[in-house]
């Protein structure tokens, strides 16, 4: 018999300042708690050594993950010559060194050849699985494995500071899929060095973004920030954690809607299909009646039928909808 689950229904996102040293789904545990909600996820796993953005999706908004890990992220690391580890980062052993320290001229020369779209081999000290096991748990048995290259998208490139001679801070902004450990490697040894990570931090993750000062938090900071701002919101109303979460829709930011009649919103619950309105593109929709976020949909040949909904058809029951 499976763990009866408890918690409050709660739908909605928070933006988590993910902190150096927990791995994500810890992050993702301690913030459910915190909130006493009964179902949650995240948006792009972070590593433990990686801090910064970590989108957490309660409720209804967990169907809307795939979306966010579909957008843009943007990351600021490290690049540290000098040595290559086998994880790429500082936590693994020394497998090569160099005394060649590149200049910025000469790592940005290099750059060209990242962006766009590149294959890309990712670590084999990562969560990828291999006939059912993670990549990274066969190799600390002291296994081989062998990763196939995948293709990922690179938009920019950018040095942002060079803290020591042998030491780069970069900006990269991608898609999904991307290793920056493996970009990290790979820019080095294009310039003939050897390197790897020294930090990572992401600052975006789709639509949601940290501020641009935004100093690292612990998860205690992270729940007194959480705290604190549900106060701002509601000071008659300090309980309710429902006051902590953002929308839905904040994760649909760049998918246009269409606002649909309650007759066709409620068809659509049940999984019917209706008449797209006129002059709509083939393409995915947020699907809204009266400004209400009901779902998402998919126009093919001037028809609309669900692709996700977050309201069934108990929704038009419950609010007593007159249906025209």
């Amino acid at each position: 018999m499976g763990r009866i689950k408890t918690g409050l229904f709660l739908d909605g996102w928070v933006l988590l300042d993910k902190p150096v040293g927990v791995s994500s789904a810890f992050a993702v545990n301690k913030t459910r708690h915190f909130l006493n909600a009964r179902k949650a996820g995240h948006a792009g796993t972070l590593d433990p050594l990686a801090s910064g953005a970590l989108p957490i999706a309660f409720g209804k908004a967990t169907s809307t993950i795939p979306y966010v890990m579909d957008g843009e992220k943007l990351y600021r690391f490290l690049l540290v010559f000098g040595e290559s580890r086998d994880t790429g980062d500082g936590e693994g052993e020394v497998i090569a060194i160099s005394d060649i320290f590149p200049t910025r001229e000469e790592v940005e020369a290099v750059f060209p050849q990242f962006l766009g779209e590149i294959l890309q081999h990712p670590p084999v000290y990562s969560a990828l699985k291999v006939n059912g096991r993670r990549a990274c748990d066969l190799m600390r048995e002291g296994k081989q494995v062998s990763l196939a290259a995948r293709k990922v998208r690179i938009n920019s490139l950018k040095i942002l500071s060079i803290p020591q001679p042998h030491q780069m801070m970069l900006e990269v902004s991608c898609g999904k899929g991307v290793y920056v450990r493996s970009l990290a490697y790979d820019i080095a040894q294009a310039c003939g060095a050897e390197g790897y990570v020294g930090s990572l931090r992401r600052m975006r993750c789709g639509p949601f973004s940290l501020l641009e000062d935004s100093p690292p938090e612990t998860l205690s900071d992270a729940f007194l920030r959480l705290r604190l701002d549900k106060r701002e919101k509601n000071p008659e109303n300090k309980t309710d954690p429902s006051l902590l979460l953002m929308p839905i829709a904040t994760a649909l930011d760049d998918i246009p809607a269409l606002c649909v009649t309650a007759k066709d919103g409620e068809r659509l619950s049940w999984g019917q299909k209706v008449s797209a309105p006129n002059g709509s593109e083939d393409g995915i929709y947020q699907i809204r009646w009266e400004n209400h976020l009901i779902g998402l949909g998919q126009v093919s040949e001037g028809e609309l039928r669900a692709a996700r909904m977050f309201e069934n058809h108990l929704f038009w029951r419950n609010n007593d909808v007159e249906r025209s």
